[in-house]
């Protein structure tokens, strides 16, 4: 069997790591399984591979990270003053779920406990400020396209892992509480009571999904072909939003590459 974060083969029980495609710590129940909600099942990949994008529960986190980088009072940049330090300010009360751990691999620095000595290295300009934030951007964009790959391979919307990957991505900040897609996607079935996720395919080689959670809507659209035609009409759709893309071989390079700007 072929592991779906690096195109290889899984070549002894002892390497798989039965991924959950619904992170099931998205479901916070402790009841047996619920009528109309989707568990969706495993999907087995390298326990190394699987390890590159996080525990579970990081999807979650990803999501939350991309709702407070576009909140203004969570993020506040300092670009620095003669000796004073520039820093980008993260607001704590919206990162007390985070675990240190959790910090260093999305990529944010916690200098709460650091010393001047410590710290002083970093040197930022209010022209790293986007560097910055796409850094962790990027990272939790990362783990949310991770966890639509494995829904489009186990939901069969793609029959077998594809030799390149082609994603596209729009994260876009705002009320999702209340938002439903139903009637253009058809029902989904939640995750938590405040987290939806549809899929769709399409036509054209473009399968569709689409995260909403924590007042952030992550789209992300698969292409199966190489089409500039596709991603011009996608990014049409998308005027006052960002198009970030990435293509790779394997979703693991979607840890180690950045993604483009269209």
């Amino acid at each position: 069997m072929l592991c779906y974060l690096c195109g290889k083969e899984i070549e002894s029980d002892k390497e798989i790591s039965r991924d959950h495609a619904i992170p099931r710590l998205f479901i916070e129940r402790s009841q047996p399984k619920v009528k109309g909600f989707d568990y969706a099942g495993t999907i087995n990949t390298h326990i190394s591979c699987n390890n590159n994008f996080g525990p579970e529960d990081y999807c979650r986190k990803a999501m939350k990270i991309i709702s407070n980088l576009n909140n203004s009072n969570s993020v506040t940049f300092s670009p620095g003053k003669k000796n004073d330090l520039p820093l980008l300010y993260l607001n704590q009360k919206n990162f007390n779920d985070f675990s240190r751990n959790d910090l260093n691999y999305f990529k944010i620095i916690d200098a709460r406990k650091k010393s001047y000595e410590e710290i002083k290295g970093y040197h930022f300009t209010e022209k790293d400020k986007p560097t910055i934030i796409n850094d962790i951007l990027f990272t939790a964009l990362a783990v949310i396209a991770k966890s639509a790959a494995a829904l489009l391979l186990k939901k069969e919307y793609l029959k077998k892992v594809p030799s390149c990957w082609r994603i596209s991505s729009f994260p876009h900040a705002g009320e999702t509480k209340n938002l439903s897609f139903d009637r253009i996607l058809g029902k989904a079935k939640p995750f938590d009571k405040d987290v939806k996720v549809y899929i769709e395919y399409l036509g054209g080689e473009v399968y569709f999904v689409l995260f909403a959670a924590h007042s952030v809507m992550v789209y992300l659209f698969f292409h199966s072909a190489d089409n500039d035609k596709n991603l011009k009409e996608i990014s049409s759709k998308f005027p006052n939003e960002p198009h970030y893309y990435f293509e790779g071989t394997c979703i693991n390079e979607l840890i180690t590459h950045q993604w483009k700007m269209l």
